[in-house]
């Protein structure tokens, strides 16, 4: 794929080509029939990185990372993951299951290796966003997927914002009433409402303080960025399809792993000091518990960092470099 394959428009109309694109809609149906959709970015020969977004996010997350992936000849695949853009939705809880994060985090983190199965990528590395993190772990621990499966993936696994289980020091307390006291059932149901006013109310005082939700004291994308209000517009444009109740339920519970003794292999956390979503205690906490975790700390950084170009080309650099060792 060339760096611009949609020619040279402004910089706004350029991310709504990018996004009507064929290689932000691709479509695979599994052997269990299940569909997913995915974005596929860059040069099929070129190392692959799968990105695990957050809460509320899809395939679109990284629109504005199209040409730094392709300048550092990276291959980047964005699912959308189940119950977000046409990606089949999970199948209900039922009464019967008692483990239901456990079961979310699991099968989303093995649909990743069954996708790359299907695209024939026998090695992959993870970068996890928000929420999206604790997928990348998942799917790293052969404890949770196999070895088999854990072993295709090459580290370091990079995590950018982690969103923390609230049984985490440190941690965004908002929602620790509704996580203790209501069924994993009625918080899939109020979750679709409830978590999406949240994330309103954090960008309105975003907004209030200077309008970014990358850097409060940095340079644009900001919310009245007209580059970055389309990234975010094409984003939100996706379905719901049970996805934020799936991420409540997953998100909100008590970490399925040992910080201390289960991710043994290299990570590497960037956090910004200004994250409204995850205060940056929690990151570091759980930072300085894994054994072989590198943090960057990211002076005035929100929640989306990588809508900042230059962490965004730092992080993918890493992501190269482990292809080179």
């Amino acid at each position: 794929m060339s760096a611009n394959p949609i020619g040279d428009p402004p910089p706004n109309e350029r991310l709504t080509r990018l996004a009507a694109s064929p290689a932000f809609n691709k479509q695979i149906t599994l052997p269990d029939g299940r569909v997913v959709s995915f974005s596929d970015l860059g040069d099929p020969a070129h190392p692959a990185v799968f990105f695990i977004h957050g809460f509320d996010s899809n395939r679109m997350g990284l629109l504005n990372c199209a040409d730094t992936v392709t300048d550092l000849k990276l291959r980047l695949i964005t699912i959308d993951r189940p119950g977000y853009g046409r990606t089949t939705p999970a199948d209900p809880l039922t009464p019967s299951d008692r483990s239901p994060a456990a079961n979310i985090l699991i099968k989303t983190a093995t649909l990743i290796h069954t996708l790359a199965t299907a695209l024939s990528i026998p090695f992959f590395g993870l970068l996890g966003q928000s929420g999206g993190a604790i997928i990348a772990l998942v799917a790293s621990l052969p404890s949770l997927v196999g070895p088999a499966a854990a072993a295709r993936v090459v580290h370091p696994v990079v995590l950018t914002s982690p969103f923390l289980p609230l049984t985490t020091p440190g941690a965004n307390q908002t929602l620790t009433g509704a996580q203790s006291r209501l069924p994993s059932a009625a918080i899939s149901r109020m979750a679709d409402w409830a978590l999406a006013a949240q994330w309103k109310g954090i960008a309105w005082a975003a907004w209030a303080r200077g309008g970014s939700l990358v850097s409060s004291t940095g340079p644009p994308p900001t919310l009245r960025d007209v580059t970055f209000m389309e990234m975010l517009r094409v984003n939100t444009a996706e379905p719901r399809r049970g996805g934020p109740g799936s991420d409540a339920i997953a998100f909100l519970a008590p970490p399925v792993f040992d910080w201390a003794t289960d991710p043994t292999f290299p990570v590497w956390i960037f956090h910004g000091t200004e994250d409204d979503m995850v205060p940056i205690d929690a990151a570091k906490w759980v930072a300085e518990r894994m054994p072989a975790c590198e943090m960057v700390i990211i002076e005035g950084g929100g929640h989306f960092l990588l809508g900042d170009l230059d962490v965004a080309e730092d992080v993918f650099r890493i992501l190269r470099g482990a292809f080179s060792g």
